[in-house]
């Protein structure tokens, strides 16, 4: 398995009213390696994709692309979909964002076999579907989602559609481009959302495997509300 994980300064660009800009640190990164290895015993390479690799002395770093950088939020991950990533990362990976806290074994998560599958987006009132905190896949199997991708058009759908049907950037334009339809990570595999998962009011749940914090909050922001992310993010 190979685990991919992107780090990059905020370049300006496109940003939802609800969106803070969080400089993820070298230390996001180290802190997500460690618990990777603790919670996935075999065989793994773990990758950051980054502009700075600055303090990941021991980490295998990738080089960030450049393009669209400057749109803003997360559409340059997009270039992740495309098929040529087969070459640059392998034929199959997944990629986690570095505001999540692993808690449990990984094994179910990682060794899905379907050739694409991406975090549920869980509250209702949107169509939105899918969360770009997880997604699993072979290289290129929903290439479309960056082939199909115009730095114009494509955003203005996305802007459009945010006021009513999406929310986020490249996870909205995903949605768009892929339908409803796609395999999810929900709560039932052990993925919950710091935010609108019901059982994570009552603590962190005991089949936790991976808790994702999307949107304007990450895991120094909760750690007063949340004791456990002391206990596991690290």
């Amino acid at each position: 398995m190979i685990v991919v994980c992107f780090k990059w300064e905020y370049a300006g660009g496109f940003k939802l009213p609800s969106q803070k800009v969080t400089r993820y640190t070298a230390d996001y990164v180290i802190r997500l390696r460690n618990m990777v290895r603790r919670h996935y015993p075999k065989p793994h390479r773990f990758v950051c994709i980054t502009d700075d690799p600055t303090g990941l002395d021991d980490i295998e770093t990738l080089p960030l692309w450049p393009e669209y950088r400057v749109l803003g939020g997360c559409y340059h991950r997009l270039q992740m979909f495309g098929s040529h990533m087969r070459e640059f990362i392998g034929p199959r990976f997944i990629a986690l964002d570095l505001d999540c806290v692993i808690t449990g074994d990984l094994t179910p998560i990682f060794e899905r076999t379907e050739d694409f599958v991406i975090n549920s987006y869980r509250t209702t009132g949107r169509d939105q579907r899918y969360n770009g905190s997880i997604i699993l896949m072979d290289a290129g199997a929903r290439a479309k989602v960056w082939e199909t991708f115009d730095p114009f058009e494509s955003i203005r759908k996305v802007e459009r559609y945010n006021k009513t049907k999406v929310m986020g950037t490249d996870q909205a334009w995903i949605r768009l481009a892929l339908g409803p339809h796609e395999k999810t990570f929900r709560d039932a595999d052990g993925v919950y959302d710091i935010r609108f998962s019901k059982a994570m009011r009552a603590g962190l749940p005991k089949d936790a495997r991976i808790v994702v914090f999307p949107g304007p909050r990450d895991q120094q922001t909760e750690m007063k509300r949340h004791k456990w992310i002391k206990e596991h993010w690290a």
